[in-house]
């Protein structure tokens, strides 16, 4: 009797063995192999999701308590002018060569411009919010650099190096051309190609981002071209975290207009401090004709480019 007891145990854990090697076989047939983006995918995601890139946008979008503290005497009188900009398509067209890609990042903001105006010249207070849609296409160009051959593409490439912003409307009688950056340690930026001009991210060899303190100041100085015999409505806008908040607008000073028989070159010049909020920015220079303030039928033309810097957490900087 026990040596039958004996057989039958042996049989059910056979049995029981044999059940669970079948289980786990077909367990392992039905394994669902991971699905991986292509690497164009992979490239576009680590390019829209950096910080750099994305701070432009921050400051790009304006609010309302912006202030426009230069008062224009002529058909309408502007108080106070912003702009809103919201993304509606973003296109990265990457040339893949080896272990290198070249990407050219092209975002349209659906914008309008907010001209808070009063019809009187007397009037302290705006009396008239006028609205004016417009479309704006900003370019910047991406270097991305293989650093992997993971199965996932996005664990293989990495940003390299970027470029500065730019763009505007379609049609735009006013131009930027040259923009100087004075740096708080003596350094002079010259760049008059914003999409050629490349600044280093993480193992790139590009030209270094700058970097401020705490209360460190830039100035900036922009040249411009015009068709129109007026001066033009150039602003500088910065230092917006990611929920909008600390950002500021400057208006920047003409200090020289020139005709030379075609157009008018200009040059105007403004500082901007940094705060004590480390982080990336985009210090943004937007140029528009000023009729557009001042006539509210006139269509809306502009120009920006963007300067990449970064606040760092640290005390004042050392002035001498």
């Amino acid at each position: 009797m026990k040596k039958l007891i004996s057989q039958i145990s042996t049989l059910l854990m056979f049995f029981l063995i044999s059940f669970f090697v079948i289980i786990t076989g077909c367990k392992d047939e039905t394994t669902v192999e991971p699905v991986y983006l292509t690497d164009e995918e992979a490239m576009q995601k680590i390019a829209l999701e950096d910080s750099m890139v994305l701070s432009f946008d921050n400051n790009f979008n304006e609010n309302e308590n912006i202030d426009f503290l230069s008062k224009v005497q002529t058909q309408i009188y502007p108080r106070k002018v912003w702009r809103t900009a919201f993304l509606v398509s973003s296109n990265l067209n990457l040339v893949i060569s080896g272990d290198s890609a070249l990407g050219v990042l092209t975002k349209t903001f659906e914008s309008t411009l907010f001209i808070a105006a009063a019809f009187d010249s007397t009037s302290i207070l705006p009396d008239t919010l006028i609205q004016k849609p417009f479309t704006n296409t900003i370019t910047r160009n991406i270097i991305f650099k293989r650093i992997n051959n993971s199965p996932d593409p996005l664990e293989n490439w990495e940003i390299i190096g970027i470029s500065m912003p730019e763009g505007g409307t379609e049609n735009s009688n006013v131009e930027i051309k040259k923009l100087t950056a004075f740096l708080p340690d003596g350094e002079v930026i010259e760049i008059d190609s914003p999409n050629e001009y490349y600044f280093s991210i993480n193992s790139g060899s590009y030209n270094p981002i700058s970097k401020l303190h705490f209360d460190a100041s830039i100035t900036l100085r922009i040249e411009l071209t015009s068709t129109y015999s007026d001066s033009d409505f150039v602003s500088l806008t910065y230092g917006s975290l990611d929920n909008g908040l600390h950002m500021a607008q400057k208006k920047f000073v003409m200090t020289s207009s020139t005709w030379d028989g075609t157009k008018w070159n200009r040059i105007y010049e403004q500082t901007f401090t940094a705060h004590q909020f480390p982080g990336f920015y985009h210090a943004i220079v937007n140029v528009i004709p000023k009729q557009v303030l001042l006539d509210d039928t006139f269509p809306v033309e502009s120009n920006s480019w963007g300067m990449p810097y970064i606040i760092i957490f640290n005390t004042k900087i050392k002035r001498g």
